[in-house]
């Protein structure tokens, strides 16, 4: 996730699919994708 000149930004990447987490089968599939919104706020900084 990341908020970027007033975006989210969220990705839906398949992590769970992948070998590691399968049985050594890779069972991703494309499009992997890139979701965006227009969100009145900006970056929040963490300490």
């Amino acid at each position: 996730m990341s908020v970027t000149q007033g975006h989210l930004y969220v990705t839906s990447n398949q992590l769970h699919r992948q070998a590691a987490y399968q049985n050594g089968q890779d069972l991703r599939r494309y499009p992997y994708a890139l979701f965006r919104t227009p969100i009145d706020a900006g970056p929040v900084r963490l300490l």
